[in-house]
């Protein structure tokens, strides 16, 4: 009776757990949505990345030493902001006046540290990271684009809120917690997809409980973004601020006086780092890359008018950096194809971000549903700002002991389908490249440096097989698993 009662107890509770997770999941995807479609309102993704300064020129409303309860003194306010995220540099220059009292502050943050001074303490302070993470979070919030991508870099914190009326205005409301831990809640119009306010539950010693936030205004398109001309600063319900937003910039451009303030802050000219991707030419039109921290390799074709890659370890990361190591080879060729040898994840895991540019998926009719899949899901989570739905899939099948031959003037290659003779998978593919008297076999080789014959098994019984059954002519075997410990290349003899 006590195992039965357990086992409709545990029955009850799942549908709840499901419920729980698809609410999760619904609520982060509504937000998700809606950040990303205002995201696209205010420039798109790269856009807002982009470096940008602007002056900020208006009146501080000061709750001090008033003459009066809750009285507010006046004062003039201009700031510089500056943001070369290209360069993980950001910096701002501050000074507000009071009839004859002049007062500046400034911070510089440089990766990890920041160094600044306020306007009645002109000692120049470091702060490490923790320091540096809380401070930028009176830099990003001044502009909404530097807000949005706060919010989409720190999506994992994204809740949806629900509907808010404001002046006959529906706005949708979205919280995200910064890098500081800070909890933020941000206003979206939910008609033209305007940014318009952010707001930040605080404690204060004197007012409690209370808030404080900004509000965006006549927005203008500047330089394929759409960003305001005045913003409007409350605290503890109060209007604490009325500024104007100027004089915007795009550009990288470094004001020499932050080194004062910061004399290590100036940049290093750093080489764009590609996760240890190697590469070597194997022949005329063909490269290795090397995939050091993988165990990996993967083989690129050149042709006349595009490029082949055989194979896609996966990673999105990885992916995407080899995407770029084949672009900063080849700048001006499509990857047309990817050819994948069977569908294991350090074989095919990558297949998405090349579906995503365009590029056709070359496998076996066994992969079809599985590569849909893995194509098809979202990885928002992972800084990848496009859903699932945007991307078109093109996979092109080669049967069962078939094989095709792609070419033209400048390469050829022949994929064959040995089926399942490796034992390895159901269906597996190789590449043959007759001009180079190469072949591409995937992990059906094994090659340790150490041993002068290695012991042959089924795999290499099967590509011997192909290779004396078609006549190819065969100089040099390459592999694309593993890396470490291995002879470049093998030969027929290797077979034996």
């Amino acid at each position: 009776m006590k195992n039965i009662l357990v086992l409709l107890l545990t029955l009850k509770s799942l549908p709840i757990f499901s419920q729980t997770k698809s609410t999760v999941f619904s609520n982060y995807y509504q937000a998700l949505t809606i950040l990303n479609k205002s995201i696209e309102k205010h420039g798109g993704i790269e856009n807002i990345k982009r470096d940008i300064q602007f002056s900020v020129n208006g009146v501080l409303y000061d709750l001090g030493h008033s003459y009066k309860p809750e009285d507010r003194n006046e004062w003039l306010l201009s700031e510089k902001y500056v943001f070369i995220n290209s360069k993980d540099i950001l910096y701002q220059f501050g000074k507000i006046k009071n009839k004859e009292r002049v007062y500046k502050k400034a911070s510089v943050f440089n990766q990890d540290s920041v160094f600044y001074f306020d306007y009645f303490d002109g000692n120049i302070k470091k702060g490490n990271q923790l320091t540096s993470n809380s401070m930028k979070d009176f830099l990003w919030n001044n502009l909404p684009t530097t807000i949005l991508l706060e919010a989409f870099n720190q999506k994992t914190t994204l809740s949806y809120i629900g509907k808010e009326i404001i002046n006959q205005n529906t706005y949708d409301v979205i919280n995200f917690h910064s890098l500081s831990g800070i909890r933020y809640s941000i206003y979206i119009n939910a008609n033209t997809l305007e940014f318009f306010k952010i707001s930040q539950l605080i404690y204060n010693d004197i007012y409690g409980d209370t808030f404080i936030e900004s509000e965006f205004y006549n927005y203008k398109s500047i330089n394929q973004l759409l960003l305001p001309a005045l913003r409007t600063d409350k605290e503890f319900g109060e209007i604490e601020k009325k500024i104007t937003l100027s004089d915007y910039e795009f550009s990288n451009k470094i004001d020499s006086s932050i080194y004062f303030i910061c004399p290590n802050c100036k940049p290093i000219k750093q080489e764009e780092k590609f996760n240890n991707i190697l590469v070597d030419t194997i022949g005329k039109n063909l490269y290795l890359l090397k995939l050091t921290d993988f165990n990996n390799k993967i083989m690129i074709a050149n042709f006349s008018n595009y490029i082949s890659v055989f194979e896609a370890p996966q990673g999105i990361t990885l992916t995407n950096n080899i995407i770029r190591v084949i672009k900063k080879m080849f700048p001006n060729k499509l990857i047309k194809y990817c050819f994948v040898s069977h569908h294991h994840p350090d074989h095919a895991g990558g297949i998405r971000q090349y579906a995503k540019i365009g590029s056709a998926i070359v496998t076996t009719e066994t992969n079809k549903d599985y590569f849909k899949k893995i194509i098809n899901t979202s990885h928002t989570l992972n800084n990848e700002f496009d859903r699932a739905s945007q991307i078109k899939i093109n996979l092109s099948f080669i049967g069962n002991q078939k094989n095709q031959k792609f070419n033209d003037t400048l390469n050829e290659v022949v994929a064959y389908n040995i089926g399942n003779s490796t034992e390895h998978t159901q269906e597996y593919l190789v590449y043959y490249f007759p001009k180079e008297k190469i072949i591409f076999v995937g992990d059906l080789l094994y090659l340790p440096i150490n041993e002068e014959k290695h012991q042959t098994g089924i795999r290499e019984k099967a590509l011997l097989n192909l290779i004396t059954s078609k006549e190819l002519q065969v100089d040099k075997i390459y592999t694309s698993w593993p890396l470490k410990n291995q002879k470049e290349y093998g030969t027929i003899s290797d077979l034996k």
